[in-house]
């Protein structure tokens, strides 16, 4: 998975979360796409950290880290 470029595709809306509301899940949406994140962007994904569960992801000249919660909720191919 790391090293590759994958294009966003659009978010998960039945995606798992601590808190599942759909007011919730369409806060963390809108987060994600105030970072900078909206379907069609291509991505590559840095470097995973296990223990914490967090995903560094790049695109243009942005490092993103984020948690499991947030990057389930991408769908990329």
């Amino acid at each position: 998975m790391k090293n590759s470029t994958y294009t966003l595709k659009g978010f998960k809306s039945d995606f798992v979360s601590g808190e599942s509301s759909p007011e919730a899940d369409a806060l963390l949406i809108q987060r994600l796409m105030d970072f900078g994140l909206f379907p069609g962007i291509e991505f590559q994904i840095v470097k995973t950290i296990p223990l914490s569960k967090v995903t560094v992801i790049q695109f243009y000249q942005t490092l993103l880290a984020l948690n499991e919660q947030e990057f389930q909720c991408l769908k990329f191919s």
